[in-house]
């Protein structure tokens, strides 16, 4: 295997965020409006308009989409169409085609069908897993010259429970380029034991600095994590402030829960004053962003949900409402936290 040495330098200088201009403007065009035509669209332009309609709960209008993706080469989009396709087989089906185009997806160079298929692939004999093992750790390699943070956290995860000492290294370097990712990691670390204490009290506090350091970074699963941790300990007003900063950072299903909070539906939360206006807006807002694909019991409830408030509400409450949901979606993309998709960045 290549050297890490030939590749990573300490004076890497700090990887800088990808703008993801193109399905910004695609997810402010596509909202209540036709769906794109794939024949129109580049391969990598596909990929990411499936990606959107994705994290928008739109599953099912996301397959064309990546498909197409995938048959033009689309390394990424071979692996996340793979996915979608285990996601949506029955136990009881014989069809392999996720098996064909996660291989597919491997075999051009996506890191993450890669890891998926040494890891989880009970098809594979012992011998096809060691070699794709040994393909992802090279391609890591290769890629700490251009990507450092990106391949750190990956060296992390690859040496975990086979070398804890190499692994803390890397995470360590991770966190250097303030990779979110990295410091959820090492919260869930010190959770799980991995990483001992010899007070629990400290170790608590280790985890909790480590998850509020991701979560400022906009990692929702920590902002999530943190919301458990508070809510667990009956700090629900601490529980609603990081609430808040999931829905400030675009969190699809805060919408759901914080609407529910604001109409008085949470006996936790029952101290948070009842504004029917902000929740019918939070609502509206999730029924403009999302699909019914994926969840389509909670879209109805919503619309139900919605529906109600209509009626309790009269017309400058509208007005207000209304604003509230400009303001938002002037200033955010609603989207639901994807692991698949998380899987593909880190």
């Amino acid at each position: 295997m290549l050297t890490l040495a030939s590749y990573l330098l300490d004076t890497l200088v700090k990887k800088t965020l990808v703008t993801l201009a193109f399905i910004i403007w695609l997810s402010s065009s596509a909202i209540g409006k036709e769906m794109y035509d794939v024949s129109t669209l580049t391969p990598n332009e596909a990929y990411e308009y499936g990606e959107l309609l994705r994290v928008q709960l739109k599953n099912n209008a996301a397959l064309e989409y990546l498909k197409f993706a995938a048959d033009a080469g689309h390394a990424n989009a071979s692996y996340v169409y793979a996915s979608e396709l285990k996601r949506k087989r029955s136990s009881h089906q014989e069809d392999d085609s996720y098996q064909q185009y996660m291989m597919l997806a491997a075999s051009n160079g996506s890191l993450a069908a890669k890891r998926y298929l040494y890891t989880r692939a009970d098809w594979l004999s012992i011998a096809e897993k060691a070699k794709l093992r040994d393909e992802y750790h090279d391609q890591l390699i290769e890629l700490g010259a251009t990507e450092p943070s990106f391949a750190y956290f990956r060296l992390s995860q690859y040496y975990y429970q086979d070398n804890d000492e190499l692994s803390d290294y890397y995470l360590e370097k991770a966190q250097q380029f303030d990779v979110a990712k990295a410091f959820m990691e090492e919260g869930e670390r010190i959770k799980s034991g991995h990483k001992s204490f010899i007070f629990q009290a400290k170790g608590e506090r280790a985890m909790l600095r480590q998850y509020v350091k991701a979560a400022e970074l906009g990692y929702i699963p920590a902002i999530r994590r943190i919301v458990t941790i508070f809510e667990s300990e009956s700090d629900f007003k601490q529980a609603l402030v990081w609430r808040e900063k999931a829905l400030e950072n675009g969190d699809l299903t805060s919408l759901i829960s914080l609407s529910r909070i604001y109409r008085g539906e949470s006996d936790q939360y029952s101290f948070v004053g009842i504004d029917l206006v902000r929740s019918k807006a939070y609502l509206e807002v999730f029924l403009q962003s999302a699909g019914r694909d994926l969840l389509p019991s909670l879209y109805s409830q919503a619309e139900d949900d919605f529906s109600k408030l209509t009626k309790l509400t009269d017309k400058e409450q509208a007005k207000e409402s209304d604003y509230i949901r400009s303001s938002l979606l002037s200033k955010k993309d609603f989207i639901r936290y994807d692991e698949v998709l998380d899987s593909v960045q880190y």
